[in-house]
């Protein structure tokens, strides 16, 4: 408990507790490949840019530019009932 965060805004008694508890009950807290205590993070990197010149996937098309995809699309979007439907049919 030493090395996390954990309620900061406990006193020492409910820090205490909880750190007995957790103790005491270690197979909801870890398994045995991650003891407890242990923390095994993967951490990436995710660059958010807006900005020129734009990321690959930001300049793609919102939607499909060859005419028989985006008929297909078109067909679907009609088909599926929205919220805004009821029992009558969609406007």
């Amino acid at each position: 408990m030493n090395e996390a965060e954990v309620g900061l805004h406990l006193t020492d008694t409910q820090e205490n507790a909880l750190s007995t508890l957790s103790y005491d009950h270690n197979k909801a807290f870890a398994t045995d490949k991650k003891p407890l205590g242990t923390i095994i993070a993967n951490e990436i990197n995710i660059i958010l840019n807006i900005e020129r010149p734009y990321l690959p996937l930001l300049r793609r098309p919102a939607y499909p530019e060859s005419p028989k995809a985006r008929e297909a699309l078109e067909i679907h979007i009609k088909k599926t009932p929205g919220p805004w439907c009821n029992k009558k049919g969609c406007p």
